[in-house]
């Protein structure tokens, strides 16, 4: 198979964002970056390949991308490492972490190839990285865990330490945290192992759950342990499991026994059940701290046969499962479904698709990227245009200036089928712009067209009567004015640009951002 691919931007393969046009923003472009992953899938063969993507801040200048490449087979190929430049997303590196050549992929049950990508971890307290990797054959029972020291900052150096594991097989990627290795592995469908090892191999401790012998109120369902995400005190880590409930599960690191659990959607769909009358809830990322967990969500509710009502909301439960803060996002009547969470100085952020089409992710169905941005007094919303099957699937923040990146999928299902990532980049001055306009309590999207427009902005939310303001990406009111023709606003006197729409309806406020062209 060829070189993962850079694909520059203004190709055609190229996701041709709204806000793209937008040429500088305090000196900031938004700007995106294609890989090419060689999967296929469309509408017909169905297909939701497992590229395992995952974007992360690299350190203050640098983003890491780790996402997997297929052959001509559709399975896995090798596993990846990209470093981009935050500055304007051009590509640093990328290398082959792992190759298939005469390895496996570990096959999870019945959902197909799945497989452990090989993974860059961190030792916070030593402020060293290791990449590991897992050699295992489905058809055997054993398997060995290798951890590398790094060169040039992505690349495998030395095998340092080789871990053999016999009669068992990989059931989560390791955790490492203060120069110990956690690890679970599994022995039959029942039993299952949660290991710590220091940096030379030796057990520190272990502990064994059975589901032949379960514990109520302390052992969990560890066969779904979806990640070990890290700790919030010095003797505590964090197990998170999906089961139906999605629980997380505090582990005392020494220990390994179980410190504190919460069950999120138990306690959001009751909420959601008596309040909105919306049934269950699809939990996605968490951030957590000392007091308990903040949560991206979307909620379910069924108003008609084969028709489905998606709501986006993010929220906070505290580690005795009270309801701090709730919010919804989106309209009532539209499907949609947000992938992605993160939280970052006090706000939270989603990004999520409109409509939905989780049946069939890359078929030739039209969808729209939506980021969100929730304050304590504001929530606001960007839509972004594109290929028709874009989906977005992770999002990170950076801390220190705010600028936020999110990966996506898309591919070209009505031409061919292969599937692309995507990571773009959109400045802090955009969002912040948003943050200073009015905001009402109830605060929705309009969807408005053509965009970017000439001359007219057409929508079905445009009413006679209705009262709206239009801002400049700073937040400066550019016009003010009432609509005075159905489903029509005239913008022909706009200077070329980008702005943000705030329509004011008896019902409560719609806002969008559009651009304005000759």
């Amino acid at each position: 198979m060829k070189d993962v691919k850079i694909l520059n931007r203004g190709r055609e393969l190229i996701l041709s964002l709204l806000l793209i046009a937008c040429s500088t923003l305090f000196g900031q472009n938004v700007v995106n970056m294609t890989l090419r992953t060689g999967f296929t899938g469309n509408d017909t063969n169905q297909l939701y390949p497992f590229i395992n993507p995952h974007l992360s801040i690299f350190n203050d200048s640098m983003l890491l991308i780790r996402y997997g490449t297929s052959d001509s087979l559709n399975l896995i190929n090798s596993y990846n490492f990209t470093l981009a430049r935050q500055s304007d997303l051009s590509n640093y590196t990328t290398v082959r972490s792992w190759k298939r050549d005469s390895l496996f992929v570990p096959i999870w049950g019945s959902i197909g190839e799945y497989g452990i990508e090989s993974k860059i971890l961190n030792d916070k307290k030593n402020s060293s990285e290791i990449i590991y990797d897992i050699n295992f054959n489905p058809n055997d029972s054993d398997f060995t865990l290798n951890f590398y020291t790094i060169k040039n900052l992505i690349q495998k150096d030395s095998l340092f330490l080789s871990i053999p594991f016999r009669k068992q097989k990989p059931s989560v990627t390791p955790y490492i945290q203060d120069s110990t290795i956690i690890f679970i592995t599994s022995s039959s469908q029942f039993l299952y192992t949660i290991y710590s090892f220091n940096f030379s191999g030796q057990i520190l401790s272990q502990r064994v759950i059975d589901f032949n012998n379960f514990i109520l109120n302390d052992d969990f369902s560890v066969n779904l342990v979806d990640e070990i995400t890290g700790h919030y005190s010095n003797d505590s880590l964090i197990i998170l499991h999906l089961n139906g409930l999605y629980s997380i599960v505090v582990l005392n690191r020494y220990s390994l026994n179980t410190r504190a659990s919460i069950f999120l959607n138990q306690q959001i769909s009751i909420f959601l059940l008596n309040s909105f009358n919306y049934t269950g809830a699809s939990a996605l990322d968490y951030v957590i701290d000392s007091t308990g967990v903040h949560m991206g969500a979307y909620s379910h509710r069924f108003i008609a046969s084969n028709i489905v009502d998606d709501q986006i909301f993010s929220c906070k439960l505290n580690w005795d499962s009270t309801l701090v803060y709730f919010k919804t996002f989106g309209d009532s009547t539209t499907d949609e479904r947000a992938y992605a969470y993160t939280r970052s100085n006090n706000s939270d952020y989603l990004i999520g698709t409109f409509p939905s089409s989780p049946l069939y992710p890359y078929a030739a169905a039209y969808k729209k990227n939506i980021l969100l941005k929730s304050t304590n007094s504001a929530i606001d919303s960007i839509h972004f245009f594109g290929n028709k099957n874009h989906t977005g699937i992770d999002i990170v923040v950076n801390d220190n200036n705010g600028d936020v990146f999110f990966l996506s999928t898309f591919s070209e299902a009505w031409s061919n089928d292969s599937i692309f990532l995507q990571i773009t980049k959109v400045p802090n001055a955009v969002l912040t712009s948003l943050d200073k306009i009015p905001n009402e309590k109830k605060n929705r999207k309009v969807i408005v067209y053509p965009n970017p427009t000439s001359q007219f902005l057409h929508s079905s939310d445009f009413q006679i009567g209705d009262e709206f303001s239009i801002y400049d990406l700073r937040g400066r009111l550019v016009r003010e004015d009432i609509i005075k023709k159905a489903n029509q606003i005239n913008m022909i006197s706009l200077n070329n640009g980008t702005y943000i729409l705030r329509l004011n309806k008896y019902s409560g406020t719609k806002s969008t951002i559009f651009m304005k062209t000759d």
